[in-house]
């Protein structure tokens, strides 16, 4: 990295920019975004202000779930340019002072992964939860071996999917923050400082389980996201039943209240800051499991051909995403970069963006 301070100690004030590697920069023309496409594109990113960029999940898969079905987490898959790919991008990045922070699939595994094969065939095997058990060490080594791997070759940290998910039966998800605990402990003693942001949507828990930075999501929590909803509902994305037909702050028709989202705010931080944790509320405006609130011009265009009320709901949405974006006493909204002007329809393509 070049002569900053660590990702850790300035993540407040970081724009972390969140990249869908199939569908963001095609280097090759194949179609097919690819890790080299992006590295092509650090400097325009760098120019942007962006401090960090999270990669969605770009290792070996059959990609029947967009590359979330992961089949060998230690290498990256051959679409998009493999280790050689990554390398380059991280050197790039390097001389850029941008982080890069890796999507981490820790709850499960592609059918094709050989451990799954191999509990398949083996009854003995305990990897995977067929039943409810005790999960077994070696699962939580192998995490750690997998993060391990990939901090040595130079990502800053990782954003954990359904980091929530782990334990199983687990009320108030008391082993799960204890497993988080643990790995992030271990994590600590080989790479100090690197960063870790989950997808939980329940930041006073998330947080003091060892992450940096938990998000307000659409689903989650002891409230299933209803905070978020209670602001905006853009009833969109890969969650559908996690919307609800509600008011929102937001909705072009006024019917909503902040009140409930503040509060709700509030009670996340409270432990945080009683702890005297630098742990993180972050608030998505979007990501890849749902709609962004507004995509620029598009948007207008759009908004200008549409009926009247989906009109109004378009101009409130980018009067949101105005206001949200003005704030600067939290960290900035993430966005899914898509980059390509079209859709190309391949194998393994989910419409995540």
């Amino acid at each position: 990295m070049s002569a900053r301070a660590p990702l850790a100690d300035r993540l407040g004030r970081t724009v972390l920019y969140q990249v869908y590697p199939q569908s963001y920069a095609d280097a090759d023309g194949d179609g097919m975004g690819d890790l080299a496409g992006l590295a092509a594109r650090l400097d325009y990113l760098a120019w942007l202000g962006v401090d960090a960029v999270w990669i969605s999940p770009c290792f070996v898969s059959p990609f029947r779930d967009a590359g979330y079905d992961v089949a060998d987490f230690l290498h990256i898959a051959p679409r998009y340019g493999g280790d050689a790919a990554f390398d380059t991008l991280i050197a790039e990045a390097d001389r850029l002072g941008i982080a890069v922070l890796f999507d981490l699939v820790a709850g499960h595994t592609s059918d094709e992964h050989p451990w799954f094969r191999q509990a398949i065939a083996d009854p003995g095997d305990d990897r995977f939860v067929f039943h409810d058990a005790p999960g077994p060490r070696r699962n939580r080594d192998a995490l750690v071996q997998i993060m391990r791997h990939w901090l040595d070759r130079g990502v800053q940290g990782f954003r954990v999917d359904m980091a929530a998910s782990l334990v199983k039966d687990d009320p108030g998800h008391v082993e799960t923050a204890r497993l988080w605990r643990d790995v992030r402990a271990r994590i600590e003693q080989s790479h100090p400082g690197r960063v870790l942001i989950s997808e939980w949507g329940d930041p006073a828990r998330a947080v003091p389980a060892g992450f940096d930075v938990d998000f307000f999501l659409q689903f989650g929590g002891d409230f299933d996201g209803r905070p978020l909803k209670s602001l905006w509902n853009n009833g969109s994305g890969t969650v559908h039943e996690a919307w609800d037909d509600e008011p929102a702050w937001a909705d072009a028709a006024g019917r909503g209240d902040a009140g409930y989202f503040v509060a709700q705010w509030r009670e996340a931080r409270a432990p945080i800051e009683a702890s005297g944790s630098r742990g993180l509320v972050g608030l998505p405006t979007s990501n890849h499991d749902f709609t962004r609130l507004v995509s620029g011009d598009r948007d207008a265009v759009q908004a200008r051909s549409a009926r009247p009320a989906d009109g109004r709901r378009a101009a409130a949405r980018r009067r949101l995403a105005a206001a949200f974006r003005a704030r600067r006493d939290r960290p900035p909204p993430r966005r899914p970069a898509t980059g390509r002007p079209r859709a190309v329809r391949v194998r393994g393509r989910r419409p995540r963006t």
